[in-house]
C-alpha cells in the first residue's frame, strides 16, 4: 500500500509519493494502462532543515525536473508539510523556491554552445546546455522534421549522456515550445527543464530578459532572466489523492 498525490505541470504529469518505489514499481505506478499512469515519480523526503525531492523517469532512472519539483511544492505546501519559501535538494542540485501564485524557483543560468548535427534530415542547427540534465535546443524550424528527428537527436554520438531535444517557435509574443525527453523516450507536454534550457538560449542569443512559454499541455511557463539567474514559474495543479494497491 503506497499513498500518493497525481500532480501535473501544464500536463507533464507526476506522482507524488513519499517512500522511494523499486524500479520495477515505478515503471508500473507510471504504466498509463495498468498503473496510475504518469510520466515520472516524484519522491518527497521530509528531512530537517533542508528537504528534498528526487525525480524518477518512467524507465526508472533518476534525473532533474523542474516540472516536477514545481507541482510537487505546490502540492507539499497546501498539505503543510513544506514552508512557503526555502531551498531544497532536487536530485541532488540545490534549489531555492518561493510560493506565491505558483512556486517561483530560483536557478542559475547556464552557458549554451552552437551545435550541428547531422541526421536522417540533414544538418540540424541547435544550442546545447546543461542546466542539471542535457539539453538541444532548436531556435525556429519546421515541426514536422522536428518530430522526424527528435529521437535521432536524443541519441547522437554527440551527446555522451543523450540530450532532451526542444524546437522553440515564436508565436505571437509568446514562444511555443515541443519538447522530446530523455527516459520518457516520448513527447511529453511539458518540460520544465527544457523551458530553463530554452530561456538561457533566448537570453543569450536574442538578449531576451522576460519571455512566456506556450507548452504542449494547458497552461504556461513564465521566465525572468538576468546575467546569473532565471526565474521560473508557471501552471501547476493538485489533481487526486488515493492509495496504490
Amino acid at each position: 500500500m503506497l499513498p500518493f498525490n497525481k500532480i501535473h505541470a501544464c500536463g507533464n504529469d507526476f506522482i507524488l509519493v513519499e517512500e522511494l518505489p523499486s524500479k520495477s514499481d515505478i515503471q508500473h505506478l507510471c504504466n498509463r494502462n495498468y498503473g496510475i499512469g504518469a510520466d515520472g515519480v516524484m519522491v518527497f523526503y521530509p528531512e530537517e532543515g533542508q528537504f528534498k525531492l528526487d525525480h524518477y523517469d518512467v524507465d526508472g532512472s533518476c534525473s532533474y525536473c523542474l516540472n516536477g519539483a514545481r507541482s510537487a511544492l505546490s502540492c507539499l505546501f497546501q498539505q503543510g508539510k513544506v514552508p512557503v519559501k526555502g531551498r531544497f535538494l532536487n536530485n541532488g542540485r540545490e534549489v531555492s523556491y518561493n510560493i506565491q501564485a505558483s512556486p517561483c524557483l530560483y536557478l542559475e543560468r547556464q552557458i549554451c554552445s552552437r551545435r550541428l548535427l547531422s541526421t536522417s534530415e540533414g544538418v540540424i542547427e541547435g544550442f546545447f546546455l546543461d542546466v542539471g540534465n542535457p539539453h538541444f535546443v532548436i531556435l525556429s524550424g519546421d515541426l514536422d522534421r522536428y518530430c522526424a528527428v527528435a529521437s535521432q537527436i536524443r541519441h547522437h554520438e554527440s551527446f555522451r549522456e543523450g540530450a532532451n531535444v526542444h524546437l522553440v517557435q515564436l508565436n505571437g509574443s509568446r514562444w511555443d515550445i515541443f519538447s522530446y525527453e530523455r527516459g520518457v523516450e516520448d513527447f511529453t507536454l511539458s518540460c520544465g527543464s527544457g523551458t530553463l534550457a530554452a530561456a538561457c538560449v533566448l537570453f543569450s542569443e536574442r538578449s531576451l530578459k522576460s519571455m512566456v512559454f506556450n507548452p504542449q499541455g494547458e497552461g504556461e511557463i513564465l521566465c525572468e532572466a538576468t546575467q546569473s539567474q532565471i526565474v521560473l514559474s508557471g501552471s501547476v495543479s493538485w489533481v487526486a489523492q488515493g492509495v496504490w494497491r
